[in-house]
């Protein structure tokens, strides 16, 4: 697997930004503390070629009876006077009580951040985001590792509870555009609806959205022997935001909805990023490039 730009304080989901997890290696690892705007310093882990940095026996501060979003930011430097998107990324191994949880490769493409100042002569791009729910965590471990012909990478891992009271209202795009309902099919036979899942081709799929907001954007691509991965392009008012790029994994539980003739169609397991919506009213658009796959947008309030 999101992609995203500095969360603000998250009122909808629990704490002020979270807390943020030393690595169990951090001893060995080079890092250095980096500024936003307000002055609120973040200290960051750099990730060099062929190096890897490890959170492990995370039991000692996620409670097993918890759930969780765990959340990793990264940047990397970037030209002072640059005008263009810089790529880099990393892998992300994901571990519980021994069993791969998420086995992923993560790439960004960023332009130099408004909201950050520079360190030690150095400016950096806009974050770039994974985040991920984890539910009841049990001997929890997650190794980030570097990428071939990616640059240095400066990372932080944070985690926050998520609290229970949590309401999900769909949000609809601007053109009518007909959806798919998915069919979720469950080991105990039982099987459940989602519907509102929008299909995105090689045209924008565009949404009014009003802040200061929190957006949950869920991803799914068609299972097909054609292609390993699909991408995802996201403009804020007309501007690229950000590119999320997610490797199709069967989901654990079958995914389909059904096309003209009746036949089931497979769909991946879920990806999701969160976009932080500023204040006032803004257009968001998705555009997919490598195959096909569908988006549910939901705003996310505390009740």
């Amino acid at each position: 697997m999101k992609l995203i730009q500095l969360f603000n304080i998250l009122v909808f989901l629990c704490m002020v930004y979270g807390a943020n997890i030393k690595p169990e290696n951090w001893d060995e690892l080079e890092y250095i503390q980096i500024s936003n705007k307000n002055d609120k310093k973040s200290r960051y882990y750099k990730l060099d070629r062929k190096s890897e940095i490890v959170f492990d026996n995370l039991d000692r501060i996620l409670k097993k009876d918890k759930n969780y979003i765990i959340k990793i930011m990264a940047r990397t430097p970037i030209s002072k006077n640059s005008n263009s998107n810089k790529t880099f990324g990393f892998s992300l191994d994901v571990q519980e009580s021994g069993k791969i949880k998420i086995d992923d490769v993560l790439k960004y493409k960023k332009r130099i951040s408004k909201y950050v100042k520079p360190e030690k002569g150095m400016y950096f791009t806009d974050a770039g985001y994974w985040v991920e729910e984890i539910f009841s965590p049990k001997n929890l471990k997650i190794k980030i590792k570097s990428l071939k012909n990616s640059p240095a990478v400066y990372l932080k891992i944070s985690y926050e509870e998520i609290a229970p009271l949590e309401s999900r209202k769909t949000i609809l795009p601007i053109s009518q555009k007909p959806y798919e309902t998915l069919y979720i099919s469950y080991k105990s036979d039982s099987t459940k609806k989602s519907i509102k899942w929008y299909d995105i081709d090689q045209n924008k799929v565009q949404y009014k959205i009003k802040g200061p907001s929190k957006v949950k954007v869920r991803t799914r691509a068609l299972i097909d022997s054609l292609n390993q991965s699909y991408k995802l392009r996201v403009y804020e008012d007309g501007y690229k935001k950000s590119t999320y790029e997610y490797n199709i994994k069967k989901p654990k539980n079958t995914v389909y909805y059904l096309d003209g003739d009746n036949n089931k169609v497979l769909l991946s397991k879920q990806d999701y990023f969160l976009i932080n919506v500023p204040k006032g009213e803004h257009y968001y658009s998705f555009k997919n490039s490598l195959t096909k796959m569908y988006i549910k947008l939901e705003s996310i309030s505390q009740d």
